[in-house]
């Protein structure tokens, strides 16, 4: 829908596609989407140049829409990382007699230790990702690396099979040592979700944050 010749008007009309993007997006939410986003419809240029032989090409005035609509974008909100004071704190303020408590902290205090990424141990909204960690892929060892019960173990051990920069689902195994800490423990945050899916009755191939309804 570029012309071949008329620079201007390829410029004008992707500086409108741009507008249209940050004011209404290109979602089912119709909210705008971000500044990136806006930015991707380089692909259009990209088709013309592979598919029909040649660029359509922008002007300096296309720059300089782009340049504004990044100025009045809400810029990025930073978060600050967990902290064991903060995860401390968090610890004070559950009810460990209830089940949904004692998974929300037993995933917190893994996802602390191992580094997992939201998607791989959280649902998002009401999916999740094949590669979720699953109740099967926890695992407590004692000193002889051999499975004991979670009061006896002395190390956990998890299993990734796959992850965001891990397509092809590469199995991963990831061991921590019992901290000696009585709050902040891998091996205790085991025994924390272990501990809830016995209540809610999770199988071994859920979601091993997951509550069973």
């Amino acid at each position: 829908w570029l012309s071949e010749h008329d620079l201007d008007k390829n410029a004008a009309q992707l500086g409108s596609f741009a507008v249209y993007l940050w004011r209404f997006g290109m979602n089912m939410a119709g909210q705008g989407n971000s500044y990136s986003t806006i930015c991707a419809f380089g692909a259009v240029r990209w088709y013309h140049r592979y598919n029909l032989g040649y660029d359509p090409g922008v002007n300096a005035s296309h720059a300089l829409l782009l340049r504004g609509i990044r100025r009045f974008t809400n810029p990025v909100s930073k978060q600050h990382p967990l902290s064991p004071k903060l995860l401390r704190r968090a610890s004070t303020m559950l009810d460990f007699q209830q089940a949904r408590n004692m998974l929300a902290w037993g995933g917190m205090l893994l996802a602390y230790f191992f580094l997992l990424r939201r998607s791989e141990y959280l649902f998002i909204g009401r999916r999740h990702h094949d590669y979720i960690l699953r109740l099967g892929d926890i695992c407590s060892l004692d000193n002889q690396n051999q499975r004991a019960t979670p009061r006896k173990a002395t190390r956990v051990g998890i299993r990734l099979c796959g992850a965001k920069n891990n397509q092809f689902g590469r199995e991963e195994l990831r061991y921590h040592q019992k901290s000696g800490d009585s709050v902040l423990c891998p091996v205790r945050a085991a025994r924390w979700i272990l501990k809830a899916a016995a209540v809610f009755g999770t199988h071994l191939d859920q979601p091993a944050l997951s509550t069973g309804q």
